[in-house]
């Protein structure tokens, strides 16, 4: 006799998942960056003022002003490197929750091809992030701009963590020799009844007349390093 085994998979803590880490990397890059922009700023000195405790200092306690403001401006680059990878290694997290649905349905319907058995589970855990989402992208559709958009940012990520913002060969797309950085945004519009479309910052101070339909779009913005 057969037993029917029941798997229950909860979306709604998959998801959750990428929604805390998100949430995680705002508020601490709004505390990271509020810190770095006080005024006057606050000490730099590790673990300061506790007794009976040895204190190991490798840098002077005392900067001037140009120092401090080196250091603040460079604390500020630091916690959106760090927001940055936070976010990345979130979505990767998440990525590896979903193969892992996918990998428990395919078992159970016993349909298991050779993709699959190359790259069980434990293997997709160690791709990079690039190649994590190309290989959901086999399995379901993910569009064009959102492989692009995450492969981008896994290369800024690795040109901070590795050369420290200085773009080298390893960061170069495809042997061009720059670092091409894709990312969505959200633009202002305004469309009027005749079918003009007024964008992004022209919208504000502008009259219309006859009024018009104020949207917001989702548009892709792109920067390159040399």
């Amino acid at each position: 006799m057969s037993s029917v085994q029941t798997v229950h998979i909860d979306f709604d803590r998959v998801v959750e998942t990428l929604r805390s880490g998100v949430r995680r990397a705002d508020v601490f890059m709004g505390v990271g960056l509020n810190a770095s922009e006080q005024d006057p700023s606050i000490s730099h000195v590790l673990f300061r003022d506790q007794d009976n405790v040895p204190q190991i200092r490798l840098v002077k306690e005392e900067l001037n002003d140009d120092e401090k403001k080196h250091v603040a401006k460079e604390f500020g680059k630091w916690v959106r490197a760090n927001g940055l990878r936070e976010l990345l290694e979130t979505f990767s997290i998440f990525m590896l929750e979903l193969y892992r649905i996918i990998f428990l349905i395919r078992l159970h319907q016993k349909r298991l091809d050779r993709a699959f058995n190359k790259c069980r589970p434990e293997k997709f855990e160690r791709l990079g992030i690039g190649d994590q989402i190309r290989r959901l992208a086999e399995i379901f559709s993910v569009p064009d701009d959102n492989i692009k958009i995450v492969s981008s940012l896994n290369r800024a990520r690795n040109c901070y963590a590795h050369r420290r913002g200085l773009v080298g060969e390893p960061d170069s797309d495809q042997g061009l020799r720059t670092l091409d950085i894709a990312w969505s945004a959200l633009q202002v519009q305004v469309k009027e009844d005749d079918g003009k479309v007024t964008l992004g910052e022209a919208v504000f101070g502008k009259r219309f007349e006859k009024g018009g339909d104020l949207q917001v779009a989702v548009i892709m913005r792109s920067r390159v390093f040399s």
